[in-house]
């Protein structure tokens, strides 16, 4: 499960207090994704980029992708 994920089923005040907990960078960026409907693609993604050579195929992006999640 995603920080925001957790953080967002939390009441405001308790995210907050863990938030402040975090690492200023790590805690903004978390703040970001909060701010969108976590039913839209904004609520839904991270700030994680990866990046895969040309010459990956379609099944090593993927199971590169689903260790970091």
């Amino acid at each position: 499960m995603r920080r925001r994920d957790l953080l967002a089923d939390l009441s405001k005040e308790a995210s907050e207090g863990v938030l402040e907990e975090m690492p200023n960078r790590e805690a903004n960026e978390v703040r970001e994704l909060l701010a969108f409907d976590p039913s839209t693609a904004g609520g839904m993604m991270n700030t994680e980029f990866v990046f895969v050579s040309e010459e990956s195929t379609r099944r090593k992006c993927w199971s590169g992708c689903g260790r970091r999640s």
